[in-house]
């Protein structure tokens, strides 16, 4: 039966009810009257249910869906793009012309991943400018950003770092909206894949990997890189958003158009702009400019440099580079006139990653740094004394590089081990924190919160509200500010007569690179009965800038420095004695000879001297190394290293050679970096210096074979120590050091 004939069969009774539901505009009582009369004239199963939804789809016809609004042809992106996208792309469509005429474009696969990269890039700074500017802070967001950009970023963190920010900004930004479909990717079809690149399902994914397989050398058929443009294509349609903006520069006698395949000349710029920035303008005037500066520099064309669009590549207080992507250079932020501006952007990303345990345990780290420990009695003692005259609130430890500040406080944290609410007896409340470039150590957040619950813990406060307050709290000013002077204040309270709250806090030479420098929110006034204990290294003249400057808050009275530790002194010969008692002991339990041989005592004193007269503790690190390994003998003289630089020579020299000398490049990248580096972005450097193929678990088994020389931060890692650095490259300043002296 036809849904007419249907129609024409019904009875006065169900064309009354179905004139009814038309009425009432409701279809499904009318499908129910056709349903009923479609059973009455035998219709069953499926036959029923298709004719009487027919008949009622003739009554009731959807309206017509608009048409689809045609996505803009790649020429038409071409011309609309911001520059040097636009440019790219027209120079992709020119080859894959030629391409297809037969003809051969040997860099097109470079300008195929390059084009890529440009739009990872160029996205990510718009959403990450956005969320700047919208003042809006996220804890996890901000750590995410501010450890991403302290690395030279490759394409894999190009593209996780913007889905980062949309999966946090989505709904409440207009940039990030309209990319979280455009990052979301469409699947790659079965005959535009490669065969050998593996995973990638959705297409950004996949040209990514498609890029590390021909980066690692693997040889990918021509027409599987030709078919890679039409994916890349349907990438660069869906960020056909970004064609609703302009990008313009305004400058003093006029401006520029950032669009298409050449910048051209602008006129009538709005005078609002900020002069020299790449400013994103709405073409249809909705919403305020964004400017992309200092993540995105513009350099005007001179007589000796062309006219280029530079990208932040690697940022952090103490780097920041930038990369062309038109003459390719790589030039740092200092020449492009950005330092200044990049700190006050890293100000207004402030709240690193907050530990979900606030309270940090130092034990492994005091244990691992009081091997071997010896001496220091004159020290220790001196600065007992302080802490209980307390001439003035804030007793100061100076040290050189590698003297033993750190294993001096380390030695007082396994001697004062913390506290909790069961274990609270008389006596002296020790609290610690150790400053470094790990697990957020030299964030002034992460340490305030550690000191508050430690000081709950060793006082009894657990269960007070404003300890609770100030832990829920994850807000500096407000730490800072309330937080932790009401905490000090309570608990110094609970203190008897003559006992002593001791707040120790190692090396705030390294608490920099969070929020603020450590030294800044340290507080100005210390309740009577409360000591802090800071140590901090010192040039050869016997100071730091940096934290001199972060420091200056505190009036002079208000530190006094140690006796013995202005700077901290080496060891004595008697010292020296004591440690090859402990080494030896260590390397061989079952010899019951405590002693060494005379030559090999005077050995270790005269190679361990220093300009003061005494031992060096950081060479006897490398003695104890080189006991441990076999390299030295302790009961033969002539194996003993006859200095540091020795012992840094023969660490360096023991290193392994293969493949071209790769772990020995490594340590010197290391080096220059004077940051953490990680696996994927050596192997990308090894493979270009060396044109080998390297992975980043190629540079895992290098490095485990110096992992003495090496700390970690995660997957991150860098030099143990700048004194060993110094013996790879030199003396190299650093930018911050150069800008406390005003260079």
């Amino acid at each position: 039966m036809k849904p007419e004939e249907l129609l024409a069969a019904l009875d006065e009774r169900e064309k009354a009810a179905l004139d009814a539901a038309k009425g009432a505009g409701d279809a499904n009582a009318a499908r129910a009257v056709l349903k009923g009369a479609a059973t009455r004239l035998g219709l069953v199963g499926k036959g029923l249910e298709s004719v009487a939804g027919q008949a009622a789809s003739v009554l009731f016809p959807k309206a017509p869906r608009p048409p689809k609004s045609e996505a803009p042809t790649l020429q038409e992106l071409s011309r609309s793009l911001p520059f040097p996208l636009g440019w790219k792309l027209a120079s992709l469509l020119r080859d894959t012309r030629r391409i297809d005429a037969g003809e051969e474009a040997p860099q097109f696969a470079f300008d195929l991943f390059a084009l890529l990269s440009l739009l990872l890039r160029f996205t990510t700074l718009v959403l990450v400018k956005s969320y700047v500017e919208s003042g809006a802070t996220d804890a996890r967001l901000n750590r995410t950003l501010v450890e991403a950009f302290g690395k030279s970023l490759v394409e894999e963190s190009w593209l996780a770092l913007p889905r980062s920010v949309v999966n946090v900004r989505a709904e409440l930004d207009a940039f990030a909206k309209a990319a979280r479909p455009a990052l979301q990717g469409a699947k790659v079809s079965t005959d535009q894949r490669a065969p050998q690149v593996r995973g990638g399902d959705l297409d950004l994914d996949y040209l990514i990997a498609l890029r590390n397989t021909v980066a690692h050398g693997e040889r990918v058929a021509p027409k599987h890189v030709r078919a890679a443009f039409d994916v890349l294509g349907g990438v660069l349609q869906r960020f056909a958003w970004l064609t609703q903006y302009r990008l313009v520069v305004r400058t003093a006698d006029g401006g520029i158009v950032l669009e298409g395949e050449l910048p051209t000349p602008a006129s009538a710029l709005d005078p609002a702009l900020p002069e020299n920035e790449p400013c994103l303008v709405s073409r249809e005037g909705a919403g305020p400019a964004l400017s992309l500066s200092p993540l995105l520099r513009y350099r005007p064309s001179t007589g000796v440099a062309v006219e280029e669009l530079f990208f932040v590549n690697a940022a952090s207080l103490e780097r920041l580079q930038y990369v062309g992507f038109r003459g390719h250079e790589a030039p740092d932020g200092r020449s492009l006139g950005s330092y200044e501006a990049f700190r006050e952007l890293m100000k207004r990303i402030p709240t690193p990653e907050i530990p979900k345990n606030p309270r940090l345990d130092f034990t492994q780290l005091a244990e691992e740094v009081t091997r071997f420990f010896v001496g220091r009695e004159g020290v220790l003692k001196a600065l007992a004394e302080a802490v209980r005259a307390r001439p003035a609130p804030y007793l100061v430890l100076r040290a050189l590089p590698g003297m033993g500040k750190t294993a001096l406080l380390g030695r007082l944290h396994l001697q004062n081990p913390p506290r909790t609410q069961g274990e609270l007896n008389s006596g002296d409340r020790w609290v610690f924190h150790f400053c470094a470039n790990v697990d957020g150590r030299n964030s002034p957040t992460v340490m305030i919160r550690s000191l508050v619950a430690q000081i709950a813990d060793a006082t009894g406060l657990q269960d007070k509200e404003l300890v609770r307050a100030a832990l829920k709290s994850t807000d500096l000013k407000e730490l800072r500010d309330t937080h932790l002077p009401t905490v000090l204040h309570a608990a110094a309270a609970t203190l008897a007569m003559g006992e002593r709250l001791v707040l120790a806090i190692d090396a705030i030479d390294e608490g920099f690179g969070g929020e603020d420098p450590i030294g800044t929110v340290l507080p100005r006034v210390l309740p009577e009965n409360v000591v802090a204990v800071l140590s901090w290294r010192v040039d050869g003249d016997g100071r730091n800038p940096r934290v001199e400057d972060a420091l200056r808050h505190l009036a002079p009275a208000a530190r006094y420095v140690v006796p013995g530790a202005d700077p901290l002194r080496g060891l004595t010969r008697e010292n020296l004695a004591d440690f090859v008692a402990q080494v030896k002991a260590m390397v061989d339990p079952l010899d019951d000879s405590n002693e060494s041989p005379a030559a090999v005592l005077n050995a270790l004193w005269d190679a361990s001297r220093t300009d003061t007269g005494d031992a060096d503790p950081f060479y006897l690190r490398f003695v104890a190394q080189g006991a441990e390994t076999g390299r030295v003998d302790l009961a033969r003289a002539e194996t003993i290293p006859a200095s540091l630089d020795d012992a840094f020579e023969e660490e360096w020299t023991s290193l392994p050679t293969s493949r071209d000398f790769a772990l020995h490049r490594v340590l010197v990248w290391l080096a220059v970096l004077r940051e953490h580096g990680t696996d994927p972005l050596l192997a990308e450097l090894l493979a270009k210096e060396t044109a080998q193929e390297f992975t980043p678990d190629d540079v895992a088994v290098l490095r485990v074979q110096a992992g003495k020389l090496l700390v970690y931060d995660g997957d991150r890692y860098t030099l143990f120590h700048d004194r060993f650095r110094r013996f790879l490259v030199g003396e190299q300043k650093d930018p911050l050091d150069i800008e406390a002296a005003g260079g």
